[in-house]
Formats: structure tokens, C-alpha cells, sequence
């Protein structure tokens, strides 16, 4: 996939199918509100069905709270993600490595999670780091994304710092936000990320991935932040390198979609 213009109207039409086509195939299709229940996943498997329908593959994964985790894996034909110590990671890492053994033993297929961010500003990361552990350590080999919260950043250089030990512990992706606090998914953050997985794949030979999510509606963002990504580590042209996490931005899709076609 050619990175093209990081602006999605400067793309020609016959771009901006093949981009759009990409896009929703890398999307974390997600619901992850407190009223969540059986009738909202048959919402997202109806709007799946609606881009099928229009020409467009189905999203990689759904990504529901751990309640809805069997009835997700029953309705959808799917990956199935699901979270951990969400959306504030206060949870001490004992009850995170078992709410990630709950997780396995129920078949989901990823995991999301938040680590303790408490005194990582005092670029203390001896806590951050066990909450990492004690989350791979109970995931059975399952893809473990770590939720940094970007927003509530404002130190590049540690944000950077802990990025990448959290790679060194074992972390498949790089995520940016919950979608709960503050701005939510940038192209600032996603590079950063971006660059502490290049280095560490340019240190160890491993490749790993980055997950923008957070207040993430158009196809325009969406293609603004991935073509960023790509840039810096070009083998994030698949869903094992990168994500985009969204409730949203599959309606955004569909209208776009149809503009495209008509």
C-alpha cells in the first residue's frame, strides 16, 4: 500500500476506494459504553453487513466489554478484544493478571488494556512495568495492546521512554487512548509511537504495531493518522502492525463509501 498524501482530499476517487478499503480493515470495531447489551452488537453486525454490502470487508476485530465478550464471539465471524482495568487502569496488577486469565479462559482473542500511570510522571515506571507482566504474563500468547491515554501527556521524551520499555515487556501494540479523557488520538502521539517501534525494530529485529483510537469519526482522520504511521514504520500496512479503534467512524465509512459509488 502506497502511503500517497497524508490529506485524504487531495486522493483521487479510485484512491480513496482503495484507501477506504484498507481502512475499515484495520478497524477495532468497538462499543465499550455502560447500556452495552445484546441488542448493541446486533447494531455493529448490521452495519457490517451494510459495508459488505457496499464492497467493503468487514472490520479485523469487535472489541466489547469482558460481559459481552460470548455473545460477541457467538454473533460475529470475528477476532473478539476485549478490556482490561478499563477506562482508568487503577486496578493492581493481581486483578488485571485475573481479569486477563477470565479473558482467555472465555476465548477472546485480544486484549486492551490501561496500565498504572501514577508515577510514570515521576518517570518511576517499576509499577508501570509490573502491570505489564502480570497482563502478558496471563495472556496465553494473545496480542496485548497497551492504552498509553495520550491526552493526559505532556512529556514527549518520557512518553517515548516508557513506550518502548513497554515493548521490551512483551506489549504487541502501542495504543493512544481509551476514548474517555481528553483529546483523544493525534498524528504527534502516533508518531511517537511509531518511532519507539521502529527503534525497537531496528534494536531487536521484532516488528510491532500501533493502535490509534479516541474520538476518531472520519475517514479523513482516520487516513491522516495511518499514512503518518506508515511513513515511519512501513511494514504497518496490515492489521498484525496496525489498528484504528472507532465506534463511530464506520458510519463515516458507509457515507463516503456511497459517495464514492455514486
Amino acid at each position: 500500500m502506497s502511503n500517497g498524501s497524508l490529506k485524504w482530499d487531495s486522493l483521487s476517487k479510485e484512491e480513496k476506494w482503495e484507501k477506504l478499503k484498507f481502512i475499515t480493515s484495520i478497524i477495532d470495531f468497538t462499543t465499550l459504553n455502560p447500556t452495552d447489551n445484546r441488542d448493541s452488537l446486533l447494531t455493529m453486525k448490521s452495519k457490517i453487513e451494510t459495508l459488505n454490502s457496499l464492497g467493503l470487508p468487514s472490520p479485523y476485530a469487535i472489541c466489547v466489554y469482558p460481559y459481552l465478550v460470548p455473545q460477541a464471539k457467538e454473533l460475529f465471524d470475528l477476532p473478539v478484544a476485549s478490556v482490561v482495568s478499563f477506562p482508568d487502569g487503577m486496578d493492581l496488577p493481581k486483578q488485571k493478571e485475573l481479569a486477563t486469565k477470565v479473558l482467555v479462559d472465555i476465548g477472546v482473542d485480544e486484549i486492551d488494556f490501561v496500565a498504572y500511570l501514577g508515577n510514570i510522571q515521576k518517570e518511576n515506571l517499576t509499577e508501570f512495568l509490573q502491570d505489564i507482566d502480570s497482563v502478558v504474563s496471563a495472556s496465553s500468547g494473545k496480542p496485548v495492546k497497551l492504552i498509553f491515554e495520550t491526552s493526559l501527556w505532556d512529556n514527549n521524551s518520557l512518553l517515548a521512554f516508557a513506550a518502548y520499555a513497554s515493548l521490551e515487556h512483551g506489549i504487541t501494540f502501542l495504543k493512544t487512548n481509551t476514548g474517555k479523557h481528553g483529546q483523544g488520538a493525534t498524528v504527534h502521539h502516533a508518531t511517537i509511537f511509531a518511532h519507539a517501534i521502529r527503534n525497537y525494530y531496528e534494536n531487536t529485529g521484532e516488528k510491532k504495531g500501533v493502535k490509534v483510537s479516541g474520538g476518531i469519526r472520519t475517514v479523513a482522520q482516520a487516513w491522516e493518522l495511518v499514512s503518518a504511521i506508515t511513513k515511519i514504520i512501513p511494514w504497518a500496512t496490515k492489521s498484525a502492525y496496525i489498528r484504528i479503534g472507532a465506534s463511530k467512524l464506520i458510519d463515516n465509512i458507509i457515507e463516503v463509501a456511497k459517495d464514492l459509488q455514486d
